[in-house]
């Protein structure tokens, strides 16, 4: 998902505690933000 070239290197995590892994932006803005399936997570700048 592109969330933005400013948000680049940040990590993100999700706070519903459904996914352990983070997600790192790229340099032009994107990051694969993975949900398990019937489920739903919710991902914020850690």
């Amino acid at each position: 998902m592109y969330v933005g070239k400013q948000n680049a290197g940040e990590t993100w995590k999700d706070m519903t505690g459904n996914r352990s892994d983070q997600v790192v932006i790229n340099q032009d803005g994107w990051g694969n933000f993975y949900v398990n399936g019937g489920s739903v997570s919710v991902y914020v700048q850690q």
